[in-house]
């Protein structure tokens, strides 16, 4: 006789099952992972890829999204396509945070058409950097909405093949506790904001792994950006951590090289973070994972590097990570920066578009390394397989 109960049972499984595997495809499921230095699943650093995750914000100059076409279209992650090696021999791609209204109109049809191509063609991602790239310290949750609102519409309508907008990064990563509400109220499924690494204890190969905000961001209290969200805005500094299954992507901190390898082993000059002190406060030759950071003046929160001093600081933070815990690598840049000429003293164009091509170049020799959009490593970081 056949157990009626045991029947209805196992159709309930067979459904359960059958929704996780669309939910998972749809990837509406969330994830939960504690902050933790140590890579998913006991995994060894030696047998995981080196995940390199860089991502361009703002966009609005033509010529800028052009010349990253023309860099990444020449250039493959090393080894050869196997279903067992994740993204090995394919396109390197990387996300670009766009914003729809940053000093004008942004949808033209020249940077519509090199964004599409970037998405379409390169397997780049397209994400959500506001409309209109304002201090948001001080926004409701409704301020921030209706900034991300803008621009998800865009996307989904003329930009994205998919019509599904995956992240959110603030302008001048500037956030509060109203910013993560509203993520998560649009159904994005991450941030990429918040700064890692300023930690008194922490460097480079010792980060801790991206999270979800389930969990206090250990970088948080430390970060330049809660320094001044405490002074601006005290009222929306971030007291419970309650985003619930919401990815955080963090912006690492770079770190200059020690004067015993600086020219050695680096090429560039002695003093480094000296300078970096001298010139904006911080110490142990940390400084911001941005571009801007790296060529701005003192006054912008800058450190004003030349070329060889750039690439230096972003090869030893690189190594740093590659011999160490393998955290992801992340490098923000603004494509508009590389066309805009006379904006940094001691670098020109030519020189931070040689800095891009020539820091590829040195990562793309190592075979585990991985040059992804952050879209295409969360993938793999949600169900990490080995290299």
């Amino acid at each position: 006789m056949i157990n009626t109960r045991s029947i209805v049972f196992v159709l309930v499984g067979v459904i359960f099952s059958f929704g996780i595997i669309l939910s998972n495809s749809d990837n509406t499921i969330r994830f939960n992972r504690q902050p933790s230095i140590h890579p998913p699943n006991d995994m060894s650093p030696d047998n995981i890829p080196q995940f390199v995750l860089i991502s361009s914000d703002d966009n609005y100059n033509p010529a800028g999204l052009k010349w990253l076409i023309k860099v990444l279209n020449g250039r493959s992650n090393p080894g050869k396509k196997k279903d067992t090696d994740i993204y090995s021999g394919e396109q390197i791609s990387m996300t670009f945070f766009w914003n729809t209204s940053n000093g004008g109109n942004n949808q033209t049809p020249e940077i519509v058409s090199a964004l599409r191509y970037l998405n379409d063609s390169l397997g780049c991602e397209i994400s959500n950097h506001t409309a209109n790239h304002e201090q948001g310290g001080g926004f409701s949750v409704e301020e921030w909405k209706k900034e991300m609102k803008k621009v998800n519409q865009v996307l989904k309508d003329s930009i994205l093949k998919d019509n599904k907008v995956q992240g959110f990064r603030t302008p001048f990563l500037e956030y509060n506790k109203n910013t993560f509400k509203a993520v998560k109220e649009l159904g994005l499924f991450y941030d990429s904001s918040i700064e890692e690494g300023f930690q008194k204890n922490l460097a480079p190969g010792k980060y801790y792994w991206p999270y979800t905000l389930n969990y206090e961001a250990p970088g948080y209290k430390s970060s330049v950006r809660h320094q001044e969200l405490k002074k601006k805005h005290p009222e929306y500094c971030i007291s419970k951590w309650n985003y619930k299954n919401l990815w955080e992507i963090p912006c690492y901190a770079f770190q200059a090289p020690p004067d015993s390898i600086l020219e050695r082993k680096y090429k560039a000059g002695p003093g480094l973070r000296e300078h970096i002190q001298e010139s904006v406060g911080l110490k142990n030759g940390k400084i911001n994972g941005l571009d801007w950071n790296l060529w701005a003046a003192p006054e912008g929160d800058g450190i004003q590097l030349n070329k060889k001093q750039t690439l230096a600081v972003l090869k030893y933070s690189f190594d740093k990570t590659y011999n160490g815990n393998r955290a992801p690598f992340s490098l923000v840049i603004h494509s508009p920066f590389y066309f805009n000429k006379g904006k940094f003293s001691n670098i020109n164009n030519q020189e931070q578009r040689e800095v891009i091509k020539k820091f590829l170049d040195y990562i793309l020799t190592k075979k585990d390394v991985r040059v992804v959009s952050i879209e295409k490593y969360l993938k793999w970081l949600i169900d990490p397989v080995s290299i």
